[in-house]
């Protein structure tokens, strides 16, 4: 069968796979106006745990943090604060209290701007039993902690700290369920502008890695370091150009670790805040290219890494906030369009998401999910069919078949394609010197070029992406 595309100098067509996702709430949501800033779905006990700045869920006093148990929302025994005295005065919710939380042997750990646990001093991190905080600890980190991740049968922590109690741990710690102890000493490669910022964990090939923004004073590691089981040792180049670099977030696959931020590039590779490591090399992410901001989050769900933040463009598809990205294949998503619409404020506030089962839950300050009333917390079930996909990592056999005639020519030329799934590869034009002249997204309903208005003389086309490319010499006559 052969497949004929008709090229043209701009396109961005957007077809859906299906309409099948749909909104909704979880209770009342969150009714203090203020928001949402971590999620964490408990796969064990089949729980949602939600914290942030607020005080009231489905209208009930929950302070900082609350849990979600498939009809309800309710309380952890007294929630969380920086104040003491905040636990009686609603109005008073002005703190960052939870940002992380997660699961280790059998409790919920949550980490943020908190000092007080159920009205007794805690300290930055509390720990959940399922019926109770669990109160006290002597082993206080120092300063704040940005994440954790579960390695081994460790709990892993970063962030602001340099002492758990009286042990040095220099912003990297773990936790067997008894005693915390130091990760090497990442403090050392810090420059004179310190405190660093450790903001991001991951486990990738065997290995630690921990990413934020600091000023390497010695050159081994930049924004980006690994631990090789003795000391913090370098990735590459380092995240280190574009103004102020910054590493937010991290997420392995099977074969990549995703690396999200604030950057515009990692060595000689173009960042545009979202990079691949495959262990040894920097790759960019074959048309990504956000307009502003910075990558949020990453998170993993079944076999695919999900990026979120500032997005609105995935190759010719809109994305609103959210791309999900696999070895041969990367998608958009649509479905929080209506989010961007609809809203009492700018829409823009999406400070969370997760996944729950097969639907996505996402947090924020946003009153409106596709006109229902949500209250800064809402799902959107079976939201894989809003995802419009590209082809990428084409192996270089499968681009060898691809034709273009006549050559020479004075007119149009045909590129034939055989039976190639050529949906969103890029053609790219370029003259004789080199210059580019135009560039598009290929999909199913093109089979011409028009080349009659260009002026005699020789160019170069260039199909494929970023990891496969073949290059064809026309003569234009």
């Amino acid at each position: 069968m052969k497949l004929f595309l008709k090229i043209l100098i701009w396109l961005a067509p957007l077809v859906l796979r299906g309409q099948a996702f749909t909104y909704g709430k979880l209770g009342g949501g969150n009714n203090s106006q203020m928001p949402i800033r971590c999620l964490f779905y408990d796969t064990i006990d089949k729980k949602l745990y939600a914290g942030g700045q607020f005080v009231l869920m489905d209208n009930k006093k929950v302070w900082g943090i609350a849990v979600w148990n498939g009809i309800k929302w309710d309380s952890l025994r007294g929630g969380l604060s920086q104040n003491p005295n905040a636990f009686a005065d609603s109005s008073t919710q002005d703190q960052n209290w939870a940002w992380k939380i997660t699961r280790y042997q059998n409790k919920i750990y949550v980490v943020g701007a908190i000092s007080y646990v159920n009205r007794n001093y805690q300290g930055i991190l509390g720990v959940w039993n399922g019926t109770s905080w669990d109160l006290p600890t002597n082993q206080h980190p120092n300063g704040a902690i940005h994440d954790m991740k579960v390695i081994n049968g460790d709990l892993y922590a970063c962030g602001l700290f340099t002492k758990f109690g009286n042990i040095d741990c220099n912003f990297v710690a773990k936790f067997d369920g008894i005693n915390w102890q130091p990760v090497g000493d990442l403090q050392k490669y810090f420059g004179s502008n310190s405190p660093a910022h450790v903001f991001s964990l991951a486990y990738y090939k065997n290995e630690i890695y921990v990413g934020g923004a600091w000023d390497d004073s010695m050159g081994v590691t930049r924004n980006i370091a690994k631990f090789n089981g003795t000391q913090w040792v370098n990735v590459g180049q380092g995240i280190q150009q574009g103004g102020i670099a910054m590493v937010n977030t991290m997420e392995s696959s099977a074969n990549y670790l995703y690396i999200g931020g604030t950057f515009s590039r990692t060595g000689a590779v173009p960042g545009k805040n979202l990079v691949a490591w495959d262990g040894t090399n920097f790759i960019e992410i074959n048309q990504f290219d956000p307009e502003n901001g910075a990558v949020i989050s990453l998170t993993r769900h079944k076999n695919k890494v999900y990026a979120f933040g500032y997005i609105y463009n995935y190759g010719p598809y809109p994305a609103y906030l959210l791309i999900s990205l696999a070895d041969k294949q990367q998608c958009a998503m649509t479905a929080l369009k209506s989010t961007l619409t609809n809203l009492d404020n700018d829409g823009r506030d999406i400070s969370a998401l997760e996944f729950m089962g097969d639907s996505l839950v996402i947090g924020g300050n946003f009153p409106y999910l596709n006109k229902i009333r949500v209250n800064g917390i809402g799902v959107v079930s079976n939201f894989e069919e809003s995802l419009n996909c590209l082809n990428v990592g084409l192996g270089e056999n499968e681009l060898q078949n691809v034709k273009i005639f006549p050559n020479p020519t004075n007119n149009k030329i045909t590129i034939e394609t055989g039976d190639l799934d050529i949906n969103g590869l890029n053609l790219s034009l370029y003259n004789n010197l080199g210059q580019y002249i135009s560039s598009v997204y290929l999909d199913r309903s093109q089979n011409e070029i028009d080349m009659s208005r260009l002026p005699t003389g020789i160019y170069f086309l260039k199909l494929g992406n970023t990891q496969s490319q073949k290059d064809f010499k026309i003569i234009k006559e």
